[in-house]
C-alpha cells in the first residue's frame, strides 16, 4: 500500500512474504520504524495498557517504575508525584509512599487487527515517506506524504480515537488507576 502511495506500483502479499524484490525489503526494513513513530505520536485509545509495577531503587538511589518493553508512549502514572520518563524507568523526584504504582502506557503489542483503518492509512503514509526518500530518493514526495500525514491524516485519526474510545472503557481505566492507590484505600477501607 505504501509503494502505491508513492507511485512505485503494487506489491503482492506474496512479494512482502518473500523479500524477494528491493522495494519489499526496504519496506520490511523500515515498517517497524514507521508503526513506532506513529503510535508515539499520540495517546491511543486502542493501544492503551495499563499494569500495577512496583516501585523500585535505581542505581543511583532514586525511586522508579522499570517500564516493560512494549512502552512506547506515556499516558499516566498513578501517584501524586513528580516524576519523569528516562529511558525505560519512570524516576521519581521523592520517593512515594506506596509499594507498587498504577501506570497507562501506550503498547508497542497491538495486532494490526485491532488497528483502526484511519490509524493505518497513518502508517501507510509514514512507511511511504520513509520509501520515498530512501528508496526513490525523491525527497519531494517524501515531503508531500509526510505533510499529509500530519495535516490531514493523523488529526482524523487522532479526532476518531477520541471520539470512539467507550465511555465503559475510560470508567474502566480510571478504575483501575485507582485501584492500587493507597490514599484511596485509605478513605474507602479497603
Amino acid at each position: 500500500m505504501a509503494l502505491c502511495r508513492m507511485g512505485e506500483g503494487c506489491l503482492s502479499a506474496q512479494d512482502l512474504a518473500d523479500l524477494s524484490k528491493k522495494e519489499a525489503a526496504v519496506a520490511a526494513a523500515f515498517y517497524g520504524q514507521a508503526v513506532a513513530s506513529v503510535m508515539q505520536r499520540y495517546t491511543w485509545a486502542f493501544a492503551l495498557k495499563g499494569e500495577l509495577m512496583p516501585v523500585e531503587e535505581t542505581e543511583d538511589g532514586k525511586a522508579a517504575i522499570f517500564l516493560p518493553d512494549d512502552f512506547l508512549r506515556m499516558d499516566s502514572v498513578g501517584v501524586l508525584a513528580t516524576w519523569l520518563v528516562r529511558g525505560r524507568e519512570v524516576v521519581f523526584a521523592e520517593c512515594p509512599r506506596v509499594e507498587e504504582v498504577f501506570v497507562s502506557y501506550v503498547s508497542s503489542d497491538v495486532a494490526e487487527e485491532e488497528w483502526p483503518a484511519l490509524f493505518t492509512d497513518c502508517v501507510v503514509l509514514s512507511l511511504a515517506s520513509y520509501l520515498a526518500g530512501n528508496l526513490a530518493a525523491n525527497y519531494e514526495l517524501a515531503a508531500q506524504l509526510t505533510a499529509t500525514l500530519d495535516q490531514v491524516a493523523l488529526p482524523a485519526a487522532i479526532s476518531y480515537d477520541a471520539k470512539t474510545t467507550s465511555s465503559d472503557r475510560r470508567n474502566q481505566s480510571v478504575a483501575e488507576r485507582f485501584r492500587g492507590s493507597a490514599l484511596l484505600k485509605s478513605r474507602l477501607g479497603w
